[in-house]
């Protein structure tokens, strides 16, 4: 923590919004504004007070186009957070450095399927992390070659682990146990390509459109057509597969 404060102190502000130039020394927003300049991927949050320990904000996906799929990614977050916080069996720390090489590769054009990400494979270990290379689906649904069960499976062990803050009536985790498969399934689809990513989708949408001439050009009259559709199907006026009910 001492490194990483003495790097940070190190270097000049990116960004400085007016409000902030004249603020004090002591200030929180300080410290989170020089963080987030230089590790945009994990943001320290400075105890406000002596009953407060240190926190770290969980950087979430930009919403989704339906109430579904945003209760879906935000229940898997949940279940994220339970593990790191309640369960002392897992580890999944790695070098930041290969946090940053993770989200450098998911912005490139249909990452969730062919790109692969750096990941902690010996969870149950706190000795030194032994890292794999891995595609999504590997990471979420196990990987024979790199010998890890996959996320799914590590929070299926979360719920049965006595130690667990977890619901110990048998109807209440049988309901818990029930919606996680839904959100399975979900992910599944996703990573496997049986359901398109919303940027999957609109690239296929503009692609397709009879206006559009494959020269890169995007009029306004296709993203009037885009817009009518997003807006249809996230009101539920239009059906359509990629985006179809999750908890059912």
């Amino acid at each position: 923590m001492l490194n990483h404060i003495g790097i940070l102190n190190s270097r000049d502000f990116l960004v400085m919004h007016e409000k902030f130039i004249n603020m004090k020394e002591d200030e929180p927003t300080l410290f989170e504004m020089i963080n987030s300049t230089n590790w945009n991927s994990v943001r320290f949050k400075i105890p406000l007070d002596e009953t407060m320990g240190w926190r770290v904000e969980f950087r979430t996906m930009e919403i989704q186009l339906t109430a579904d799929e945003n209760a879906a990614f935000s229940l898997l977050v949940y279940m994220l957070v339970k593990m790191l916080t309640e369960t002392p069996i897992f580890n999944f720390y790695i070098p930041i450095s290969k946090t940053t090489a993770n989200f450098e590769r998911a912005h490139r054009e249909n990452s969730i399927l062919n790109d692969k990400f750096f990941f902690r494979t010996n969870v149950f270990d706190d000795g030194v992390p032994i890292i794999a290379e891995m595609y999504l689906r590997e990471i979420f649904f196990g990987s024979k070659e790199h010998e890890f069960p996959g996320m799914f499976t590590l929070f299926q062990k979360m719920l049965e682990d006595p130690n667990t803050n977890c619901p110990k009536k048998k109807e209440l985790l049988k309901e818990i146990i029930r919606v996680l498969k839904s959100i399975e399934n979900f992910i599944r689809d996703k990573v496997e390509g049986k359901r398109l990513t919303l940027a999957q989708w609109m690239r296929q949408f503009v692609y397709k459109h009879k206006l559009y001439e494959k020269d890169s050009i995007v009029s306004q009259d296709i993203i009037t057509d885009l817009l009518d559709n997003l807006v249809r199907i996230s009101r539920g006026e239009q059906e359509d597969p990629n985006f179809g009910e999750i908890f059912v």
